[in-house]
């Protein structure tokens, strides 16, 4: 009698640790159908300019490709602001599977010194990427930003 109520209590437990194991799997498998699969490729950071780029999985049909953002940050006190996103290159034209990092180079460009003419100043970043193993890396992409401040 006493080892039933223990087998019952066994498979009460099991039941319900495979409940919460299936309720977290379908609701990790909803929430990633929401959301594109997405990595990080690179990243710079500078004083004040910081540039974060990922590669964002293709939708139905876009399987292997990517999209590649690059999005730019501006230092707020001591946090990170977004400036934009840009994208590089056109929608899902990048290898999800070989887009990587070849160069990447951030520049700030800051008018210090007063009394001075007027300057525009803008973040960019320079960044070649490997397109796949077999091709190498591109061309140089530049994108600019202009701080708010």
């Amino acid at each position: 009698m006493l080892l039933s109520a223990a087998r019952r209590v066994t498979v009460a437990v099991a039941t319900f640790a495979l409940a919460c194991l299936v309720a977290g799997a379908v609701a990790i498998s909803a929430h990633g159908a929401s959301q594109p699969q997405r990595r990080q490729i690179g990243a710079a950071e500078l004083s004040s300019f910081k540039v974060v780029l990922t590669v964002s999985r293709g939708g139905p049909g876009h399987t292997y490709q990517g999209t590649l953002t690059a999005r730019g940050y501006e230092r707020s006190g001591s946090k990170w602001k977004l400036i934009a996103a840009k994208r590089i290159g056109a929608a899902d034209s990048w290898d999800w599977f070989s887009v990587a990092t070849c160069s990447l180079t951030a520049t700030e460009s800051r008018n210090n010194v007063e009394p001075s003419p007027p300057v525009i100043r803008y973040d960019s970043i320079s960044v070649s990427l490997l397109f796949s193993p077999a091709v190498g890396c591109t061309r140089s992409y530049t994108e600019h930003w202009q701080p708010a401040k």
